[in-house]
């Protein structure tokens, strides 16, 4: 067992129900009685001045179905999380987040380390993390160093300006295993489940975007609700959105932009990742898009996700 687990009186079982233990916090194995008590955590960490959620955000009950969720538990409560999804071999780091009352605990390094244990996570490793430097020093510890930032942005429909100089090309609704397919030849590892999942609880659509010959270049998940958000739960999300090259990227956005105008109303805000290096962000700005939030994309390998090619999903990657 590596020495970042010499906790003292701390206890670990491998794939055990429980993972770790100390005098006050212990570390679990997460079930569907946790995912309102996650989503409590969640928010307080956002805001503390929040009022206690009444349901729970179904992304942990996504990562307890299709990966892996612990939770630090204190006197039947839980004060702290973390989940990971691993897909075609590349382990992502989903969620972090601890009660603000025990930042400093080391309750998050606790976590994080036990979830790579219990999920013995390979060396492909990627994450989409705040700019908070504790978490960055911990994920850069454990092999993921940042690769560049990922900004959040932010406009109201009716001012969705034309992207300058880009020009849209056919974007249509398409079944989930052609949105697949497109993916696949752009070099975007998408999966079935995810696509599944922002289906039934974000009412997401499939769009493909075709060149002028009918062949789909690239395409993205369009979510016509944002249901658990903070602020704006009426929001458009869109992504991931994807292209199979850096050039064509533009065209499927302009292209997914003119769709979400043309299927809801103008008063709806639209929002999307877009990563610091991608030659949009500067054109998404002068559309009238703004930034609202930074995180850092930090990974194992440099050439785990082309920035230039690929707009992240907020939600996972």
């Amino acid at each position: 067992m590596p020495a970042a687990y010499d906790l003292g009186s701390a206890g670990f079982v491998r794939r055990g129900t429980v993972v770790g233990v100390s005098s006050e916090v212990s570390i679990r194995a997460g079930g569907p009685a946790d995912v309102l008590g996650c989503t409590a955590v969640w928010r307080a960490t956002v805001d503390e001045a929040l009022p206690a959620p009444e349901v729970g955000y179904h992304l942990y009950q996504h990562e307890i179905d299709t990966g892996t969720l612990l939770v630090a538990e204190r006197s039947g409560e839980v004060v702290g999380f973390a989940g990971s999804i691993t897909r075609g071999g590349r382990w992502f780091l989903a969620d972090l987040f601890v009660s603000p009352a025990l930042h400093g605990e080391n309750v998050g390094r606790r976590l994080f380390e036990s979830l790579l244990e219990t999920d013995d996570a390979g060396p492909i490793r990627c994450t989409m993390a705040s700019s908070d430097h504790r978490a960055l020093a911990l994920y850069t510890r454990a092999g993921m160093s940042p690769q560049w930032p990922c900004f959040s942005l932010t406009t109201r429909g009716g001012r969705l300006g034309r992207l300058e100089g880009v020009a849209a090309m056919h974007a249509h609704v398409v079944d989930a295993e052609t949105l697949l397919g497109v993916a696949e030849r752009a070099g975007y590892a998408l999966d079935a489940r995810d696509v599944d999942y922002w289906r039934v609880h974000l009412d997401s659509a499939n769009v493909v975007v075709d060149d002028a010959a009918g062949r789909g270049i690239g395409g993205a998940v369009v979510r016509w609700a944002t249901p658990f958000a903070i602020t704006d739960p009426a929001a458009v999300s869109l992504g991931p959105v994807f292209a199979e090259s850096a050039e064509h990227l533009a065209n499927v956005l302009a292209a997914v932009l003119e769709f979400v105008e043309a299927h809801t109303s103008p008063d709806r805000s639209v929002r999307l990742y877009v990563p610091g290096p991608s030659r949009l962000l500067p054109t998404l700005l002068h559309a009238g898009f703004r930034i609202d939030d930074l995180d850092f994309f930090s990974a194992s390998r440099p050439d785990l996700l082309d920035p230039h090619r690929v707009c992240p999903s907020h939600d996972l990657l």
